[in-house]
């Protein structure tokens, strides 16, 4: 009976660990999006998460520790969409480009406007040219993806290149969703009104700049 109870509360400090770290990981990536990964303390991420002061050094030791989780952790949501867009685009058959093309903008635009906090991240970790992003799995998963889309298509096309198509995927899902004060200058709001039409637009202007590359 006393080793039942001693593995029952074992099993609830590891999920209320857990759980604390999570809270931790949650609070930090608000405070190192909206303010900056120089700007934002140990102390107030623990206040903002609803704990301690110390918590978060006690659950990741240092600030560059727990940074890196946070970073992490984008990483891996990013390979799980990237695996997911694999998947659909496995049961595509070769040569239907419009069909991978409606299944990779789909995806990459509702990962993006469904996590604001990822873009303004990246955006501020350019900037810091810290090295941190540089061949970590979120860029080479990306980069699979688009190879699995250029290999349904001619390779000997220029429009195909799959470095080249991944940097104009990502800058027109990129681009617009990461300023929004630009998309509002222009009239309008970043909603979901706005992806959807984005979504038409860039499948629409890809499907015809690839047509026009292949000839």
């Amino acid at each position: 009976m006393l080793a039942a109870q001693q593995a029952l509360d074992e099993t609830t400090l590891r999920r209320d660990a857990e759980r604390s770290r999570q809270t931790i990981i949650d609070a930090a990536e608000r405070l190192f999006a909206d303010l900056g990964y120089e700007a934002v303390s140990m102390e107030r991420i623990g206040r903002a998460a609803g704990l301690s002061r110390g918590a978060p050094g006690y659950f990741f030791g240092s600030k560059v520790a727990l940074y890196r989780a946070v970073l992490e952790r984008m990483f891996e949501a990013t390979e799980l969409m990237v695996e997911e867009t694999d998947r659909q685009l496995a049961g595509v058959p070769d040569g239907d480009i419009d069909a991978a093309l409606e299944i990779v903008v789909e995806n990459l635009l509702e990962f993006l406007y469904e996590r604001p906090t990822f873009l303004t991240l990246v955006q501020r970790e350019a900037l810091r040219r810290t090295g941190l992003m540089e061949g970590t799995r979120a860029h080479l998963t990306l980069l699979r993806t688009t190879l699995t889309i250029a290999e349904k298509l001619d390779w000997t096309s220029v429009a195909t290149n799959p470095q080249q198509l991944l940097l104009t995927l990502l800058g027109l899902c990129w681009f617009p969703l990461a300023n929004p004060p630009l998309i509002r200058d222009l009239g309008g709001q970043l909603d979901r009104t706005f992806v959807e039409a984005r979504k038409r637009h860039v499948v629409a202007l890809l499907k015809a700049g690839l047509k026009n590359g292949r000839r």
